[in-house]
């Protein structure tokens, strides 16, 4: 139950983040800070331990998952009895893949 904790917590501050980083320096502000590599970094840093998280403790995020849609009819019908762990790993991946993006985008200029 801790890594699901984890990885919603992690997520929660990429949204404080990002909406914050809009509010606080506008539109045109937000662009010109994902263009710096250390602004970019602290952006995406969240999402990559969010996406580390979904592949370290893919068996957990499974298990509360499958519990989860017992207990609720509505996740139920959104995951069916459960996403498999794999379906969490593959998940992992595109989220270190969508930090490394914001990254490597951020130094190539």
């Amino acid at each position: 139950m801790k890594a699901w904790w984890t990885y919603w917590a992690s997520l929660g501050v990429a949204l404080i983040l990002w909406i914050g980083a809009i509010v606080a320096l506008g539109r045109d502000g937000f662009r010109s800070a994902l263009a710096e590599p250390i602004p970019a970094t602290i952006l995406a840093a969240p999402i990559a331990i969010g996406g580390l998280n979904l592949i370290l403790f893919r068996a957990s995020h499974q298990t509360v998952c499958r519990l989860e849609a017992e207990r609720h009819a509505w996740l139920r019908m959104l995951v069916g009895r459960g996403y498999s762990s794999t379906t969490f790993a593959v998940t992992g991946v595109a989220l270190l893949a969508l930090a490394a993006y914001v990254v490597v985008a951020a130094l190539a200029g």
